[in-house]
């Protein structure tokens, strides 16, 4: 079985800055097709989702055509080919990437679809750099439960209920808000597969600091990877 762990690509300090109400894109109740990408707009800001894949150095190695898959439970990944229409890692590992008409914070993501066997991958990148994440754990009950830090750099536990998989949605929050205008979420590991049902996000307003460290340049963003571990304990900042 595989550990299940929300992991982090990119590293930096976290900082506070001034944001909006929070704005939520919800991506259930598509037609069940594929496109080379997808556009949402709420409250004034517009997401562009397209499809890649990532290696196992955490490297966006290929950008697909026609495979940003909107179903009526939510985003995944269709390459036509045996591939399952899942964000997943069959294969290849799967990778959303969401790109913003504005700079924003990442306030929550929920998930649908899910298999037991399966570890999740995310990313921040963009213009003003990348910070730590708050992440979710499955703690036992059928549930994914906030696990919270001030801040986390990376969470990772043996998440193996046995036979647990379905139609759950899991949360990623933040207590101290990084901003960007591009993030990605994807699947390592074979047998891994869920669907992207919402993001929530705050669009920050006013100066935004430049960070004290820039990251590499690979393929256009910066990135920094810190991979999902199998079997890996929890580790807080």
């Amino acid at each position: 079985m595989l550990s299940k762990a929300f992991g982090v690509l990119g590293l930096a300090a976290l900082m506070a800055v001034p944001a909006q109400a929070s704005t939520t894109f919800d991506f259930t109740g598509g037609g069940n097709h594929t496109s080379v990408s997808e556009s949402f707009s709420s409250d004034g800001i517009t997401v562009t989702v397209t499809a890649g894949r990532f290696d196992g150095s955490n490297v966006v190695e290929y950008m697909y055509t026609d495979a940003v898959g909107h179903y009526s439970t939510g985003l995944g990944v269709d390459t036509g080919r045996t591939d399952e229409h899942y964000v997943d890692g069959s294969g290849n590992n799967d990778l959303l990437i969401f790109r913003f008409d504005k700079t924003v914070a990442l306030e929550s993501i929920s998930f649908s679809h899910w298999d037991v066997d399966y570890s999740w991958q995310c990313t921040n990148w963009g213009r003003y750099g990348c910070y730590d994440w708050d992440l979710v754990g499955y703690e036992g009950d059928d549930e994914f439960s906030l696990l919270t830090g001030n801040p986390w750099t990376l969470l990772g536990t043996n998440y193996n209920p046995d036979g647990f998989n379905g139609d759950g949605v899991a949360w990623a929050s933040l207590a101290l808000v990084p901003y960007s205008d591009q993030l990605g979420v994807g699947a390592h590991d074979s047998n891994d597969e869920f669907k992207v049902r919402s993001l929530t996000v705050l669009e920050i307003t006013g100066g935004v600091p430049e960070p004290a460290t820039w990251l590499m340049m690979i393929m256009g963003f910066g990135l920094v990877g810190i991979a999902s571990r199998r079997r890996s304990s929890l580790v807080r900042a």
